[in-house]
């Protein structure tokens, strides 16, 4: 669907949400991948992550669980990012990764799982960054000072994306 001209030509990107029958959601809403030399080169106002979040509308179909399982259709919202949004909570967390990335990217591993010093969902209660895809070693990306990372994408919190959608959920 976002290939479709007419949604293309206004900036609208489609999101499926879904929710369980007792409506919590457990999924994250990513929002792209992030490019780190770009963050580390841009400041906030010229940010392409800013330009992004201006102009794009979201476009959520929210399916929730039935009592057999089945995804319901429940209804749809247009959504953009508020100004306020953006200027605080988008903005802080973007100067947040770029400090990092400066100040140098950390990684320890916790039993299988590798542990990471970038912000969690618990940073500002929108926004946090986290791998996208199961393959740690092809995401690896060598950085201009010589730090090699994995690839990580923007995302939305769960909990974040449930308060946009609440009046659509039983």
């Amino acid at each position: 669907m976002n290939r479709i001209e007419e949604f293309s030509k206004l900036n609208i990107k489609f999101k499926t949400i879904r929710a369980t029958k007792t409506g919590t959601m457990q999924e994250s809403m990513s929002f792209g991948n992030v490019d780190y030399e770009e963050v580390l080169r841009e400041d906030w106002e010229e940010s392409s992550l800013k330009m992004e979040m201006e102009s794009i509308k979201w476009l959520f179909i929210v399916f929730q669980e039935d009592e057999e399982g089945n995804p319901v259709l429940k209804g749809i919202k247009l959504w953009n990012v508020p100004e306020s949004i953006l200027d605080d909570e988008i903005r802080n967390f973007y100067n947040e990764v770029k400090r990092i990335l400066q100040e140098g990217f950390e990684e320890w591993p916790v039993g299988k799982q590798r542990r990471n010093n970038f912000p969690k969902s618990g940073f500002n209660g929108v926004c946090h960054l986290r791998t996208k895809g199961t393959n740690r070693e092809k995401s690896m990306v060598t950085l201009s000072d010589g730090q090699r990372i994995p690839g990580h994408a923007f995302w939305f919190n769960s909990r974040f994306v449930k308060n946009l959608v609440q009046e659509l959920i039983d």
